[in-house]
């Protein structure tokens, strides 16, 4: 885009002065003066432009010279990955013996910066066990910054470690981390993190416990640990992260009416939750939250539903794929089973299951796979 502007600037500077020449040899009218006010108008306006553009660069170089150290070590640390990784050695490990060297150095601040940025990728590619062992780096990390970085300490026990466990399905090992991360929240002396984002944090923590027991069908317990999320949410500072625990809320209490056959009440929420993720511009929780809207419809059972289904799961079989959205995508071809399932077509319900399964194998989604055996299982029974 640089180049592009510079050689953009160059061809008008060069045009204006042809045509500047051009006017000398020829004879003065209004026509022609009225093109030389111009030109010279022109050349004005080129000569301010180089100049700023100079400007510009000096100020780029100054800001790059101030930012040199942050900036070294990033390359520092890209530089090492990439060594590692041209050695045929796996990403995650070339990341911790990273990470393992931050730490003989003190450089806590390099594991919570690069860490806490890898995390999120590390979640959309279903990398569990390596955004588990990134939480725990994190963690010990926050833990010896002076002052302590509490709000990482607080996430990574929540988030990266709690509901990654939750994910692997290893609920009681994610009780006890979501647990101790309500704890370190609840008995705060951290006046920043208790001003912005104590509740936060806690709303989130009891959605998480909220999603464990509903993943293992203790609906009275799960509308427990939400009625707390929701007192929580009331309370969160942030507008944005308020917006972001209140969309979850909702789409959570749409699993909750489901489950209670509550249909249309379950698609007001669910509309509710896509109406404020659209305000936070999320890509993936807006499949996520169209493909629960296709199972209340598909539950709901009617022509006109069933109908609706099919293009919301179509829509969103492509868009998941398209994003590489790996987990929405196989949540698009669960969906689908059961549209066809209840339609009564047998073959091709098992066909999409099957597809689903065979993605969610392949990257280690197990509780997908587990839904994905049950429906299979109930098929062929």
């Amino acid at each position: 885009m640089e180049t592009l502007k510079k050689y953009f600037w160059l061809f008008s500077g060069l045009c204006t002065v042809a045509s500047l020449g051009i006017m000398c040899f020829v004879p003065l009218n209004h026509y022609s003066i009225a093109g030389i006010i111009v030109c010279v108008i022109l050349a004005i306006i080129f000569a301010y432009l180089c100049g700023k553009n100079k400007g510009q660069k000096d100020m780029t170089e100054i800001l790059t010279q101030e930012n040199a150290l942050s900036v070294s070590k990033l390359s520092e640390c890209q530089t090492k990955l990439e060594l590692e990784i041209a050695k045929n050695k796996p990403f995650p490990d070339s990341l911790f013996q990273y990470f393992d060297e931050c730490k003989e150095k003190k450089e806590y601040e390099e594991i919570i910066r690069f860490g806490s940025g890898i995390a999120r990728p590390l979640w959309l590619s279903q990398k569990y066990e390596a955004r588990l062992e990134i939480g725990r780096y994190i963690f010990e990390a926050a833990s010896e910054t002076t002052p302590e970085n509490y709000e990482k300490k607080v996430k990574a026990k929540i988030d990266y470690i709690g509901w990654t466990y939750v994910e692997l399905e290893l609920y009681e090992k994610a009780k006890e981390k979501i647990n101790y991360g309500i704890h370190l929240a609840k008995n705060s002396t951290d006046e920043e993190f208790n001003e912005k984002y104590k509740t936060y944090y806690i709303a989130k923590a009891y959605r998480h416990l909220f999603g464990l027991y509903f993943r293992k069908g203790k609906i009275e317990k799960s509308k427990e640990f939400l009625r707390i999320a929701v007192e929580n949410t009331n309370d969160i500072p942030d507008i944005r992260g308020k917006k972001e625990a209140a969309a979850e809320i909702n789409y959570s209490e749409s699993l909750l009416l489901t489950e209670m056959e509550e249909y249309d009440e379950a698609l007001l929420k669910i509309q509710t939750a896509k109406d404020l993720y659209e305000e936070l511009g999320s890509k993936e929780w807006l499949i996520k939250i169209d493909n629960q809207k296709a199972e209340i419809l598909i539950k709901k059972g009617d022509e006109n539903s069933l109908n609706q289904a099919a293009d919301i799961i179509h829509d969103n079989l492509k868009k998941s794929k398209q994003h590489k959205f790996m987990k929405q995508y196989v949540r698009s071809f669960i969906a689908e089973g059961h549209f066809y399932y209840k339609k009564r077509n047998l073959t091709r319900a098992k066909k999409s299951f099957n597809d689903g399964l065979l993605i969610a194998e392949r990257i280690g989604m197990k509780y997908e796979k587990r839904l994905i055996d049950n429906e299979l299982r109930n098929i062929d029974n």
